[in-house]
């Protein structure tokens, strides 16, 4: 087991109180996202995002204390019954996408005992699946790893703690480590897009009601990434978002038993706060990212005594994004000539131009350094260089892509042909007039 001991602690605070921000400051947006109908109130139950089929999915949980075995799907407006049947009504089951094979597998739970049976969901019915395995258990939680193209399953509770790591290839689980982090269960465990590798935070432990550790899977062994966070929490949930390369945590329940509302994200280097309190509280909901859309999908889960039934869709802080970069320029010595860059993404942009990667900045001859359009007057030599803009807000920094300045020094012998004669006088008119066109003409010419 390898430990790493610098992780670092960045926190973005939100306004509370406004279910709909509309202020443009840089913090994760959750927004109610569906009315009825759905699936009634409840909790403990698997969710997945069942990429064959771009639809989400959960499956079973308690329905104000009653279990279930229905499962529904998402189609990113709306909840739709999709079945009920297969696996028998239980609690707290694991489930995973497995895009290469087409199929969510789902393992586990709790109905009047503890359960080791795997199912896969092909999207129309459920299929039970021999193969051996994880011994009997619930609260496990599971991912897919996309490197190695498997479901990892890690951990659990059967009145005993389990501490075991397992993969699923499709036909059959494989034991693969029974060491790394503590046994424990209501962790939770997803993705990690910036490293390659699947991520775990969280949970119960032996000695401990809540965890705050956060690990990492590489297909072979567990590394400790960090111990700073979040605060420990169980009962949570992690989504991986594809399309921002983060790892989105919501919910659980944190110190004194008190379910949080927290949205934090992990960067593949360190743990952001990036939403407080919007939704409800709650913990033993679920959770999926929508690529479609571009959002994590979070549905119901448990606050206080009540099982929740309310869809929420949360879209983390983004930074800018360049829509238009500048473009080269060919200009005589002693003219000018000005780029633009266009950027969209939450506001104040702020805008800053660099030359050859140094920012510069006004001057007598040089205007609009800190604006989307840079003009640079009487053009010397020293002005041939390659400029960009770095476009900035509260999420972060966009690059745009470089562009160069070429300035044409006019000469007498402005044909190149190592003569200063009448045969210039059209070249010299050319390079005066259209100083692109020239050097498409003579491009030996400098």
């Amino acid at each position: 087991m390898k430990i790493r001991r610098n992780c670092w602690l960045l926190a973005l605070v939100i306004a509370a109180g406004l279910p709909f921000p509309a202020w443009a400051q840089c913090n994760g947006l959750l927004m109610p996202a569906a009315a009825p109908p759905g699936p009634t109130p409840r909790s403990g139950f698997a969710s997945v995002y069942d990429d064959a089929r771009a639809r989400g999915l959960i499956f079973g949980g308690s329905a104000s204390g009653v279990r279930s075995n229905q499962t529904w799907t998402w189609n990113g407006a709306n909840w739709t019954l999709a079945a009920s049947g297969g696996p028998s009504a239980r609690t707290y089951p694991t489930a995973s996408s497995d895009p290469i094979r087409g199929r969510v597998v789902l393992f586990g739970g709790l109905d009047t005992v503890f359960r080791s049976d795997t199912w896969e969901w092909d999207g129309a019915a459920w299929t039970l699946r021999t193969g051996g395995g994880p011994s009997a258990r619930a609260f496990a939680t599971s991912a897919f790893d996309p490197s190695r193209e498997t479901v990892v399953l890690f951990g659990g509770f059967s009145g005993l703690l389990h501490g075991d790591t397992w993969e699923w290839n499709g036909v059959a689980w494989s034991l693969r480590a029974t060491g790394g982090p503590s046994p424990r269960y209501l962790s939770a465990m997803a993705s990690d897009p910036a490293r390659g590798q699947l991520l775990l935070f969280g949970g119960i432990d032996a000695g401990n009601p809540r965890l705050g550790d956060t690990w990492a899977w590489n297909g072979t062994s567990w590394t400790q990434l960090c111990s700073s966070g979040p605060p420990p929490r169980y009962g949570h949930t992690l989504a991986t978002d594809s399309a921002r390369a983060r790892v989105v945590l919501f919910g659980g329940v944190e110190g004194d038993s008190v379910s949080s509302g927290q949205a934090w994200e992990w960067t593949g280097a360190e743990w952001k706060l990036s939403a407080t309190s919007l939704p409800a509280a709650r913990n033993s909901h679920g959770a999926f990212f929508d690529p479609a859309a571009g959002e994590t999908v979070i549905f119901g889960g448990r606050l206080g005594s009540s099982d929740l039934g309310d869809t929420w869709r949360y879209r983390g802080p983004a930074p800018p994004r360049i829509v238009h970069s500048p473009s080269g320029q060919v200009a005589p010595e002693g003219g000018s000539t000005s780029f633009t860059v266009a950027a969209e993404g939450v506001g104040p942009l702020q805008f800053r131009w660099r030359r050859n990667g140094v920012p510069i900045y006004d001057d007598s001859r040089i205007l609009g350094c800190a604006s989307p359009e840079l003009q640079i007057n009487g053009l010397v030599l020293d002005d041939v260089a390659a400029y960009d803009c770095i476009v900035t807000n509260a999420c972060g920094t966009a690059r745009s892509d470089p562009a160069a300045v070429r300035v044409a020094v006019i000469r007498g012998d402005t044909n190149c042909d190592g003569e200063a004669d009448n045969f210039d006088i059209d070249s010299f008119v050319l390079r005066v007039l259209n100083p692109a066109a020239y050097a498409i003409a003579f491009p030996n010419c400098h």
